[in-house]
Parts: C-alpha cells; sequence; structure tokens
C-alpha cells in the first residue's frame, strides 16, 4: 500500500484510511494530523467508516 502522506514509513493506517477514501488530506495532499477536524469533515469520516463496515 503507498502512503500518499509520506508521514512516516510505518503509517500503515493513515494510508489504509487514504486508500478507503475515509481520509484524503488537506487541499495541498499534505496530512496534518494535528490540524482542526470540522463537523462536516467528521461526518465523512464517520459515514465512510460506517459504509465500509457495512453498517449503513
Amino acid at each position: 500500500m503507498k502512503n500518499p502522506f509520506c508521514l512516516r514509513p510505518d503509517s500503515y493506517f493513515v494510508a489504509a484510511a487514504s486508500e478507503l477514501g475515509i481520509f484524503g488530506g488537506k487541499e495541498n495532499g499534505q496530512f496534518d494530523p494535528n490540524g482542526k477536524l470540522t463537523r462536516s469533515q467528521m461526518a465523512k469520516v464517520l459515514y465512510k467508516t460506517l459504509q465500509i463496515a457495512k453498517m449503513i
């Protein structure tokens, strides 16, 4: 799995979330783990996660 964010070589979970469409990074394509998350972004994270888990 290719990590588009290049945060760390072992950042498997970030790469997996990106590949599944849960997280996409900032507009510049960078992952910002200390950045703020809006309600809209959190709703997308929850929705995509529940879809993948086949709970909705």
